[in-house]
């Protein structure tokens, strides 16, 4: 069979993300039956937009949806035999599956309340396209908190000079040392909250503070202009839309959150914070040195007793955390974003957000998900995948083994798969401008010493002093010196080339290693398993052409090829 192992785990692994299921009704036609099963086109069709497939023709797409939909027949007989097997009540089937509940009970909350707000209008395209014919010169000052900007804003309505106050203060220092400026920004910049403020503004005006996720703008618009060439609007067209789309849903998802935020009520159980600022005092000095106590996590619970370890810190509608429980979760969090313990309005944010998968897992229950026929469907093409999967792991490949003799048969006749990479010897003079690296480059060609002018100019850190050699190179290490040196003669220079750093070098290459077998007394376990992979591949193939003799398959190569549009490939 032209079909390998690896393209049906491939077709597997989106059979899992985009679900294998029964198409229904002329919207969705049927390009074949396997069995009792039925596939339709759209799953064929997601695989290629998943994975982002193009093609030169349409016999090249439909070539391509052909092995494609070859390869779905194959899993639906899978799925069947593991069934057979009962794989279905398979121990480390149902562990991973219940790992990924909540998971899919997220997914399943994310179409009903995300998806369904997510569509664009063209009426929202089009008015985003206009306004992206002008360009508002702006200037602003940035920073971190509103008592700060309100001040700062009293300061210039009595006439202080924004650009001075900009250079002084202002917390972006790429614009500051413009005096805040900077220059002209289109209708499509990041920062809604930024955009919205700042283009509602008249030449000349200056903003109220306004806060963002950076901190707090004061902004002014300077002028406007009219953007000469914006472009073909049908090219653009697409992109805005995706770019709409992909607001709309952090805006939603947002808003969503907030709710689930808001339902969830989490309380902070003031005795329990108090002990741990308590247990603080009493093991921890405030200030040790010039450095101050954070007051955001305890580095030691051992000093804790077990029933300080169980108090409850926080409690929310469905569950509870406790003091051990946070200083667990809270150590894999940076310590600039853990919150004080005498900070109880940061202290909900951060355990909601440690929280959430439970939290929306109760969210989940509450909505009876698991009870809705699209999270079950999703739920058994996801258990169907494993089952797949542990198919062919441990049924079709059970009685696979793999002796000395088969080993060495495979090392012998792949042995271009054992190889070590042809290294070079290289020694190295990087400099940071091309202009002094065509000056080195002449010294060396009116005979100057390579190794004197690398010990004198390189500027690879840890390399002067060595006169710039790099030792032996393999392919990974300094890719685009090793690809200029692999066609250089032994002794001889480059010409100057960019490397990976951005900096500009010049090699000589001193010697080569060329490629080796690497002994295979030192590789049989990877070689055994590189048998083992054969041999399971080739028992699936054969067990697959096996059922598909006895499976009633049709396969509808009319509805399939119509699901090709040619004229996307026809000729202007």
């Amino acid at each position: 069979m032209k079909r390998t192992l690896l393209l049906l785990l491939l077709i597997l692994s989106s059979a899992l993300a985009i679900g294998i299921g029964c198409g229904k009704g002329t919207k969705d036609p049927i390009v074949a039956k396997v069995g009792g099963d039925e596939i339709a086109v759209s799953i064929v069709n997601n695989f290629f937009d998943k994975i982002g497939a193009t093609f030169t023709s349409a016999e090249e797409e439909f070539r391509a949806k052909r092995d494609a939909l070859d390869s779905l027949i194959d899993y639906k007989l899978m799925v069947k035999g593991a069934y057979a097997a009962n794989l279905d009540k398979d121990a480390e089937v149902d562990q991973l599956v219940n790992s990924e509940k909540s998971n899919f009970m997220f997914d399943e909350l994310y179409r009903q309340e995300i998806l369904p707000k997510l569509s664009v209008s063209d009426k929202e395209v089009d008015e985003f396209y206009d306004r992206l014919k002008v360009e508002y010169h702006l200037t602003h000052i940035l920073v971190s908190t509103q008592k700060e900007a309100d001040s700062i804003a009293a300061e210039i309505k009595q006439g202080a000079d924004f650009g001075s106050i900009a250079r002084a203060v202002s917390l972006d220092q790429s614009s500051a040392v413009r005096g805040g400026d900077l220059g002209f920004l289109s209708w499509g910049i990041a920062d809604i909250d930024f955009r919205d403020a700042a283009f509602k503004l008249s030449v000349g005006q200056t903003s109220d503070p306004v806060k963002t996720s950076y901190g707090w703008h004061i902004i002014r618009l300077l002028e406007t202009r009219d953007v000469q060439q914006l472009g073909d609007k049908a090219q653009l067209l697409p992109g805005i839309r995706n770019l709409l789309k992909s607001r709309k849903s952090s805006e939603v998802e947002a808003v969503f959150l907030k709710q689930i935020e808001e339902k969830a009520k989490v309380e902070i159980n003031t005795e329990a914070t108090q002990m741990l600022m308590d247990r603080l005092d009493q093991f921890y000095p405030k200030t040790l040195g010039s450095a101050t106590r954070p007051d955001n996590f305890f580095p030691q619970t051992d000093l804790l007793k077990p029933f300080e370890l169980q108090m409850v810190l926080a409690s929310y509608q469905g569950g509870e955390v406790t003091v051990d429980d946070y200083l667990k979760k809270i150590a894999a969090v940076a310590e600039p974003y853990r919150p004080r313990f005498n900070d109880p309005d940061s202290l909900k944010k951060v355990i909601f957000r440690l929280e959430l998968r439970n939290i929306m897992e109760y969210e989940a229950a509450q909505r009876n998900v698991e009870q809705q026929a699209e999270y079950q469907r999703r739920m058994t093409d996801f258990r169907e995948g494993l089952m797949a999967d542990r198919f062919v792991r441990t049924t079709l490949g059970r009685n696979i083994d793999v002796n000395e003799d088969e080993i060495r048969e495979y090392y012998n006749s792949h042995l271009e798969e054992f190889m070590t990479p042809r290294e070079l010897h290289l020694q190295e003079i990087e400099v940071d401008s091309s202009r002094q690296a065509v000056r080195i480059a002449e010294q060396l060609s009116a005979g100057a010493d390579f190794g004197a002018l690398a010990a004198k100019y390189t500027v690879r850190s840890g390399f002067k002093e060595k006169k710039g050699d790099l030792g032996l190179v393999q392919p990974g290490r300094f890719p685009a010196l090793y690809e200029v040196a692999r066609n250089l003669a032994k002794g001889q220079v480059s010409d100057t080339i960019q490397d990976e750093d951005g900096k500009y070098s010049i090699v000589k290459l001193l010697d080569t290693k060329e490629s080796t077998a690497v002994p295979i007394e030192s590789i049989v376990g990877q070689v055994k398993q590189k048998v083992m992979t054969l041999k399971q591949s080739n028992a699936t193939a054969d067990w697959l052409k096996e059922q598909r003799s006895k499976t009633g398959i049709t396969v509808y190569d009319d509805v399939l090829r119509q699901s090709v549009d040619k004229a996307k490939y026809a000729k202007n």
